[in-house]
């Protein structure tokens, strides 16, 4: 069970932290990479923001590949801990 726990928590950090990036900044533009703002402003989380939209750029172009190879990247980390653990 506390493998579980373990996994859930890294697959959903690895998951949820993008998502709420995106919810969170707004008023991205193609051409300078930048959000033009974010609800919660720090710099940490525009740069989080601008990877994320930058990486979904990228994948519309490149059927998706990129957030594929992050999905297995982070399914392999959690899978890796959990069993460590």
């Amino acid at each position: 069970m506390r493998t579980l726990v373990i996994f859930l928590i890294v697959f959903g950090a690895g998951i949820g932290i993008p998502i709420l990036a995106l919810f969170n900044c707004g008023g991205w533009n193609e051409g300078t990479m930048q959000v033009a703002y974010c609800v919660v402003d720090t710099p940490d989380l525009r740069f989080v923001a601008e990877v994320v939209y930058a990486v979904v750029l990228l994948s519309s172009f490149t059927l998706g590949l990129p957030i594929f190879v992050y999905l297995m990247i982070l399914l392999a980390l959690a899978l890796l801990l959990r069993w460590l653990s």
